[in-house]
């Protein structure tokens, strides 16, 4: 998977909340991403 694949596949899962479904490394690597400015926050 490449790099911009990963960040579209953690930015569905947080879009879809299917993140919290998952397991603890899912929820950790998407803070990460969030932390770096690479996933979209929507409020």
């Amino acid at each position: 998977m490449s790099e911009q694949e990963t960040i579209s596949f953690f930015q569905e899962l947080k879009d879809t909340s299917l993140v919290w479904h998952l397991q603890g490394f899912y929820q950790r690597m998407l803070h990460r991403l969030i932390e770096a400015d690479l996933i979209k926050i929507h409020r």
